[in-house]
């Protein structure tokens, strides 16, 4: 099986199939009549023209072709009206020869009601007209958004080496497109430095592959959680600069700082602000929940992944991490380490357990374990360690623990040392007069949306560390 690429109009590709054996010669949506014909002409015969959709880009070429050269066209049963000069009626699974070669036909509706993919398995060779591009997926016409979806999910568990030839060259603005929303992926990097040398020698940047495109292709990772959270990044970013712009108030409305440490957090605070501890270098901050999927404990929206967005991390890691980062004073990260797993939830490809190192502009580091799945009770824990003494807080027992400080040489400091806890210690004596005090007021939250961005980037960068 030899492919020849045919550029047509602005931006199509039609492509030429020569089948040496049996000398059979064939064409993919031929877009135009004289540039296809240049190609056919020299080999005097065409013997079949398949079609994945109707489009005029895609079909204008039919009649003429088929005329001159007393050429077969081949399409979708669905599209008989619709597809010029249609001969051979195609239908969902089935098998067709043309020559020697035998492909498969894959429906993938979406862009258009009738469209489908020539899937050569024996050549690993699919035509993907505009349903799959290079970086991208074509637009959604006549289908809807789920119909979409499902076809890219026909194509991407395809074998990884299966080679793709779609209907247009629009890599360069879908990769420019998925570099805006998963910028840290180190595979579409690499790959964008082989587009762009391809374009500037005016070279085509078709084919690509199943395998590339499942690690590159935005549209095909739709339930990466780094994508995921990429898209909530811009989200968040616009949102914050709307409320620089029009001097409103955007605030994060539920921390942990109140619901499971009050008063104690707030004294620790108040000591760490005040160099009681001297230099906080480390922070190790724990949250372990006994089986959160149990039925008895939680509904079961945490069973689905595409209700939960996630598991442990998107979970249990906002509240932890910006718990750690207020504790430091610094929500600017140097470097995220982290990892999660699907232990018992692997089979709804959830994660229930995570673990993670985040280092801060401060050189504190914070140490975090996060869990759905503990078999024992559920417990948390903060311990910060400075360099002239440390502090503890946490309980399997208490839901409200109280404050324990060590110094080298003493097993624990005596709670008359650390001093009383005081009004002073709690800027409210709840979450929601804090809420409706800075709303009131017009005062600047303890957590700050722009607090809550470098929080969510901490964990876009969690996920994308778990891959490595």
């Amino acid at each position: 099986m030899k492919i020849e690429i045919i550029p047509c109009l602005s931006d199509n590709y039609s492509y030429l199939i020569f089948e040496k054996v049996t000398n059979t010669i064939s064409i993919v949506d031929p877009s135009e009549f004289s540039a296809c014909d240049k190609v056919i002409k020299k080999f005097k015969k065409l013997d079949y023209i398949l079609n994945t959709h109707h489009h005029t880009d895609h079909v204008d070429g039919n009649i003429q072709l088929k005329k001159k050269y007393n050429s077969k066209i081949l399409g979708f049963s669905g599209d008989k009206d619709r597809i010029p000069g249609i001969d051979i009626l195609l239908k969902e699974h089935e098998k067709q020869k043309i020559g020697g070669l035998l492909f498969k036909v894959i429906f993938i509706p979406g862009h258009t009601s009738g469209h489908i993919a020539f899937y050569f398995e024996k050549e690993k060779v699919i035509f993907t007209g505009d349903t799959l591009f290079s970086l991208g997926c074509g637009r959604v016409f006549e289908g809807t958004h789920l119909d979409m979806l499902n076809s890219l999910n026909k194509l991407k568990i395809l074998p990884p080496e299966t080679k793709v030839y779609c209907g247009h060259e629009y890599t360069k603005t879908n990769l420019d497109f998925c570099l805006k929303y998963n910028s840290s992926n180190s595979y579409l990097k690499e790959k964008s430095i082989e587009i762009n040398s391809q374009l500037k020698n005016n070279f085509p940047t078709i084919p690509t592959t199943i395998g590339e495109e499942v690690k590159t292709n935005i549209f095909l990772r739709c339930d990466d959680n780094v994508v995921k959270q990429s898209l909530n990044l811009k989200d968040a970013k616009s949102m914050i600069e709307a409320a620089d712009q029009n001097q409103k108030l955007l605030l994060v409305v539920n921390t942990f700082r109140w619901d499971y440490f009050n008063p104690s957090i707030f004294k620790l605070k108040n000591l760490i602000d005040s160099k009681w501890f001297g230099r906080i270098y480390h922070i190790k901050l724990q949250y372990l929940r006994n089986k959160t999927f149990s039925p008895d404990l939680y509904s079961r929206w945490n069973l689905d992944f595409e209700s939960s967005g996630g598991g442990a991390l998107i979970d249990l890691g906002p509240h932890i991490i910006d718990l750690g980062m207020w504790l430091a004073s610094d929500y600017s990260t140097l470097s995220v380490s982290g990892s999660v797993d699907a232990g018992l939830l692997k089979r709804e490809r959830i994660d229930d357990f995570a673990t993670g190192l985040i280092k801060l502009k401060s050189s504190c580091t914070l140490q975090i374990d996060l869990s759905w799945s503990g078999h024992s009770r559920s417990s948390w824990k903060i311990d910060v360690h400075g360099d002239k003494r440390s502090a503890s807080i946490g309980s399997v027992k208490d839901r409200n623990p109280g404050l324990k400080v060590f110094k080298w040489g003493k097993e624990e400091i005596d709670q008359e040392d650390i001093g009383a806890f005081t009004s002073s210690d709690l800027p409210e004596k709840s979450l929601q007069e804090h809420i409706v005090k800075t709303m009131m007021q017009s005062e600047e939250s303890l957590c700050t949306a722009k607090n809550a961005y470098s929080v969510l980037n901490t964990i876009t960068q969690w996920y994308e560390s778990s891959k490595d």
